[in-house]
């Protein structure tokens, strides 16, 4: 026999409207839609086997898919390998693959908090109390996120209160401070804060990656279309450290939490900084610097050259918002490099390494590096038409774990099989830690 095709268009129009209750179903699906259940059951009673048109899954996306999957299948047997799962009876290949490429493929879920930021302040905190004071729409929104920075590392977020007109003015004054000569920014450094404050010069800092050689090994493994820019040096961006917020008026780590550094007679750059930190610091709710980046794309403009090498960040969220030059590259969790592109109005949030310490390893720091790309030259050409600054700008914030916070993996975290690798440890050694080995802890 030929299977008849059932069409699920009526079935789903009803769906989240049956309670699930056995003896109730007949009577809430009504004689047709009962008629369509008993059709399938004979069919896969008869034939093992049913034919549905199911509207939500469309010949498009199932087009793409199959492509997808068709480049993945044609990649080196030596790309494909590290995918098995032997000790699994190979019953996770499947998905690792699928889910694998899906993250690869997937452009970053805009997440608009406009509907969150409305009950925030009614929520009282309570963990168990939780669920039920956001609501289904908003719980599904918060494990979205949870999911997008499990699986890619990141998420881009609109919040209303983080205007592209303040991001333009906040860009702005930081193009004026890098145009500035060498010799007015060099007192603004404090190397016994460890960079922490003011101003780190370029050719300073350190990736991770030409220290790292666990990390090196990782990279060997990565295809060779998603290996990090091959590095020659250390970092040529410049960076000012701002503090956002209070600093505590106790702490084991006073080189950690030092007053921010102003610039002599620069006039409305306390405002500023002040004021876009807060904006943007209030996307994620935690400690803070604003650390914005500054990158001399006239001396460094050339295709391919390294402004920040491959690196994670030691805090617990990063906040990149939108910069006139792009040039950001992100790895998500499968080791895929993608473009780390942040939409107008918008604001990419990407794990660092103390969101991993308090996930046990569950979600790791993500992994991203700044190298001048095609798109950036062609920004640079623009941006010369224009007259603009040839300074590359990010608008970068550093929401922190309080230095004298113990960090260790967290609830659930701690029962991971991972847990051991993340011993408690105040936040503050673990930063400085990594600051030492970054060429920062002056």
């Amino acid at each position: 026999m030929e299977l008849k095709v059932i069409d699920l268009k009526a079935y789903l129009a009803v769906m989240d409207k049956l309670d699930g209750e056995p003896s109730k179903i007949t009577e809430e699906l009504g004689p047709e839609l009962t008629r369509l259940c008993k059709e399938v059951a004979r069919s896969l009673r008869e034939a093992g086997a049913v034919v549905v048109r199911d509207p939500r899954c469309s010949e498009e996306e199932n087009e793409k898919f199959i492509e997808m999957m068709e480049r993945y299948y044609e990649s080196p047997v030596e790309y494909k390998r590290p995918q098995e799962r032997p000790d699994f009876h190979y019953q996770l290949f499947l998905v690792a693959v699928v889910v694998t490429v899906i993250v690869t493929e997937m452009e970053l879920k805009v997440i608009d908090l406009k509907a969150y930021l409305a009950v925030m302040d009614k929520l009282d905190g309570e963990p168990s109390k939780i669920t039920e004071e956001l609501g289904p729409e908003l719980t599904r929104l918060c494990k979205e996120v949870a999911r997008s920075l499990r699986e890619a590392g990141a998420v881009v977020v609109r919040d209303p209160r983080c205007s592209e007109e303040e991001n333009e003015k906040f860009m702005e004054m930081m193009e004026r401070y890098y145009e500035s000569p060498v010799e007015y920014k060099r007192p603004q450094e404090r190397p016994d804060f460890h960079y922490q404050v003011g101003i780190t010069p370029e050719k300073v800092e350190i990736p991770r990656l030409m220290v790292d050689e666990e990390m090196q090994e990782k990279v060997k493994a990565l295809p060779k279309e998603s290996q990090p820019a091959t590095l020659v040096g250390s970092d040529l961006k410049w960076r000012y450290m701002w503090s956002v917020g209070p600093r505590p008026a106790k702490t084991r780590f006073k080189e950690l939490n030092g007053a921010p550094v102003i610039p002599e007679n620069f006039p409305g750059w306390t405002e500023t900084m002040n004021s876009w930190g807060s904006k943007m610091i209030a996307a994620v709710e935690a400690p803070h610097v604003l650390g914005p980046t500054g990158s001399d794309l006239k001396s460094y403009g050339q295709e391919g050259t390294v402004l920040a090498g491959y690196h994670y960040d030691v805090n617990f969220l990063t906040i990149h918002g939108r910069s006139k030059f792009p040039a950001l590259n992100i790895w998500v969790e499968n080791g895929q490099k993608v473009e780390g592109s942040v939409p107008e109005g918008c604001l990419l949030v990407q794990t660092g390494k103390q969101m991993e310490y308090l996930t046990g390893g569950d979600c790791m720091a993500g992994m991203h590096e700044v190298v001048v790309t095609e798109k950036t030259t062609e920004a640079i050409k623009q941006a010369l038409e224009q007259n603009r600054s040839l300074w590359r700008v990010s608008s970068t914030v550093f929401a922190h774990i309080a230095s004298d916070a113990v960090l260790k993996p967290l609830g659930h975290f701690a029962e991971s099989p991972l847990a051991s690798n993340y011993p408690p440890m105040y936040a503050g050694e673990v930063i400085k830690q990594e600051l030492s080995a970054m060429n920062l802890k002056g």
